[in-house]
């Protein structure tokens, strides 16, 4: 990728990825798990960035009114999760600390960001193809993306991701504790 800032790691899917085995599971279940998908320099340095180069936001749903709030105090965010608890016995709900990177696969913001690298990667010929090719969905044109962070007392309940207006093909998540 060129548009890795001079001197920074580039983004990388791991090379001995079984991409038939995956492509085979995926038809199966409807959906795959892929250990290691990025090398580790790649993983460890989104980590940097996630961990400490991130503005997070909280965000969280009431009814079908879909809310992000800067700043917020403690005493504020214990108000909301209890309430977020109690609709959550009924209804879908999700609160965690967000940071938007892409809703339609446009770049990130600021392209001096580590971020903007990240936009870039996940709507790279290369990283498309690849989910196109373990999907079969060759109708897939660009990757949103948000990173999420979850704090103790956070949830997201069951959900298909029909909510918020989303028209996903599929969906993705890339897990990324060192532990």
């Amino acid at each position: 990728m060129s548009a890795v800032a001079s001197g920074d790691v580039p983004l990388e899917l791991a090379p001995a990825i079984d991409r038939a085995g995956l492509a085979e599971r995926f038809k199966t279940t409807g959906r795959v798990h892929i250990p290691n998908v990025l090398k580790r320099a790649a993983a460890e340095r989104l980590y940097k960035c996630l961990s400490q180069e991130t503005k997070w936001t909280v965000t969280f749903n009431n009814g079908q009114h879909f809310l992000d709030v800067e700043n917020m105090s403690q005493e504020e965010r214990m108000k909301i999760t209890l309430s977020v608890w109690q609709r959550a016995q009924n209804a879908f709900q999700y609160l965690f600390d967000n940071h938007r990177l892409s809703r339609t696969g446009e770049p990130y913001p600021d392209p001096a960001h580590y971020y903007a690298t990240v936009v870039q990667f996940l709507n790279s010929p290369q990283v498309l193809s690849f989910v196109r090719e373990i999907t079969g969905l060759d109708e897939i044109a660009w990757a949103d993306a948000q990173a999420t962070l979850y704090r103790p007392g956070d949830l997201l309940t069951v959900h298909d991701d029909s909510t918020g207006g989303h028209r996903r093909l599929a969906a993705y998540v890339l897990n990324l504790t060192p532990a």
